[in-house]
């Protein structure tokens, strides 16, 4: 396939995706709590299958379920505990897992420090891996069908990754933190 035309969808659908996050944001309440709740499960569940799971199917059968059964039990069993975490997030102002983690200890600021600092830790591969999953579908549907890795050390400002990395940052940007209320929702995100 051309890179111009996978280019040009990639456009599109950052657009449609911008779009679609400044609707929602001019129009707060008309997404009720579960079913945002089920949108954001369909996003984790979408970018984690495309490579994660489907290639632990092929390996390991059915334990590859394993990884969803946490979302639907807290999706089926535990929506009294989300709407009392929730209710006491919105008491104490509490936007984070090191938030919540440093109100729970007394408002321990090491304690937040480091539990940010974990998060990050964690954070970090596994957006890599969904970054190099987005360059390994690239090259899968501009190199098809001859699939050998390119010979070449592109720049990494030619690296359409990069480029894509970039719009899902200004996104994030835009959309999460453009506002100084921390406790604000960010429903666009």
């Amino acid at each position: 396939m051309s890179l111009w035309v996978i280019g040009v969808a990639i456009i599109v659908y950052f657009y449609l995706i911008f779009q679609v996050a400044l609707w929602v944001e001019r129009r707060p309440g008309w997404l009720p709590g579960p079913l945002m709740y089920g949108l954001s499960l369909t996003v984790y569940c979408t970018s984690w299958t495309y490579y994660g799971s489907i290639g632990r199917a092929s390996e390991a059968g059915i334990a590859f379920f394993a990884v969803y059964v946490g979302p639907i039990a807290v999706f089926l069993f535990a929506q009294p505990f989300l709407r009392k975490l929730t209710r006491i997030c919105q008491i104490q102002r509490i936007t984070s897992i090191s938030d919540l983690l440093s109100a729970r200890y007394g408002k321990s600021a090491a304690l937040a420090a480091l539990a940010a600092f974990v998060a990050l830790l964690s954070l970090v591969p596994y957006i890599a891996l969904q970054l190099r999953s987005v360059s390994d579908t690239l090259a899968l549907i501009t190199r098809y069908p001859d699939l050998r890795p390119d010979q070449g050390v592109i720049s990494f400002w030619l690296d359409p990754t990069f480029w894509i990395a970039m719009a899902l940052s200004f996104f994030v940007i835009f959309f999460g933190t453009r506002r100084a209320d921390a406790s604000e929702q960010h429903r666009g995100l």
